[in-house]
């Protein structure tokens, strides 16, 4: 239920590329990019495998090859998972000791910070274990230790590491913005809508203040980030989009790009609001979260009736 992760990476003198994913049988795979050709089987790593992987890779500047995969077990502890992306041997995990400090269920993927070897992670509280909810690890090739937790609630989505700040929204429709070295508050904005934010929060480019973009069960959102506040923009949420998804940041235009339970793909212009939308297919089947693909100026987005579509919408 989550994305593969798709890279070239060395093997020896040469590169293979591949295509990793976690599944629901709590394993990790690898398969050929080229042919689907299974290279590899990780060891049962848990219950489940909820989130995509990530990983560390020297081609981008890391100083080893990592791949991280976490756990999602509801009758049994979490951990975060490093494996060999050469033939999935693990090579740690990290659970926080388990017992009383054990994580809850990981639903999400984790961030990878390569200029100082940290990652971000979000989970559950654990009955009997931790509340802490959102984490940071250092990590090298043979292990993990915490540098700082934090409870937030549960939280399903990812966090957003972004300059010094990480962004995460709770599955109470709260977002928090801490330091990213300390875990210190920075500030907290309340929804008051009491429903998950999706998937992660996006921001734009730049220094502060900047502009910080999210979707909840019924609403789309944007706020401001203004340093040691988050402030609410005049106008937003968007609460005319159907079970909107997680919104597409179109960089270099002023759209976010965002499906809908109503069969269509909409662009919002962040500026005014304004809302133009494309009907996909008769409509029927509710539309997923939409990607982008730079090449040919084109929304990749698919439908619950199984149909990729791409849409070429008005971005200027």
């Amino acid at each position: 239920q989550s994305r593969p992760l798709a890279l070239s990476i060395p093997h020896g003198s040469i590169y293979t590329h591949e295509v990793f994913v976690g599944s629901q049988d709590g394993y990790a795979y690898a398969v050929s990019a080229l042919d689907g050709v299974l290279h590899w089987q990780s060891p049962k790593l848990g219950e489940m495998i909820q989130a995509a992987p990530t990983g560390v890779f020297i081609p981008y500047g890391a100083t080893w090859n990592i791949l991280f995969v976490p756990t999602r077990n509801a009758t049994s502890a979490n951990r975060v998972c490093a494996l060999n992306p050469a033939d999935g041997s693990l090579l740690w995990s990290f659970n926080n000791g388990g017992g009383s400090n054990a994580i809850g269920i990981i639903s999400s993927s984790v961030v990878v910070d390569y200029a100082n070897y940290r990652l971000y992670f979000t989970s559950r509280t654990r009955g009997g274990g931790s509340s802490d909810t959102l984490w940071c690890l250092h990590f090298d090739n043979s292990g993990a230790t915490k540098l700082w937790s934090r409870a937030f609630g549960d939280i399903d989505c990812a966090p957003l590491l972004y300059q010094d700040r990480v962004y995460v929204g709770n599955n109470q429709g709260v977002i928090h913005a801490v330091d990213a070295a300390t875990g210190a508050d920075i500030w907290t904005f309340d929804t008051l809508e009491a429903s998950a934010v999706k998937s992660y929060v996006v921001c734009d480019t730049g220094g502060l203040p900047r502009r910080l973009y999210f979707s909840t069960r019924d609403n789309v959102w944007s706020i401001i980030d203004n340093d040691s506040r988050a402030d609410a923009i005049s106008g937003w949420p968007i609460t005319s989009i159907s079970l909107p998804s997680f919104p597409l940041r179109v960089y270099g235009t002023n759209y976010l790009m965002v499906g809908s339970s109503d069969g269509r793909l909409y662009r919002i212009n962040v500026n005014d609001r304004s809302l133009l939308s494309n009907q996909l297919g008769n409509g029927n089947s509710p539309a997923g979260s939409p990607s982008f693909d730079v090449t040919n100026n084109m929304v990749l987005i698919g439908t619950a009736a199984g149909v990729l579509y791409g849409v070429v919408p008005p971005l200027n």
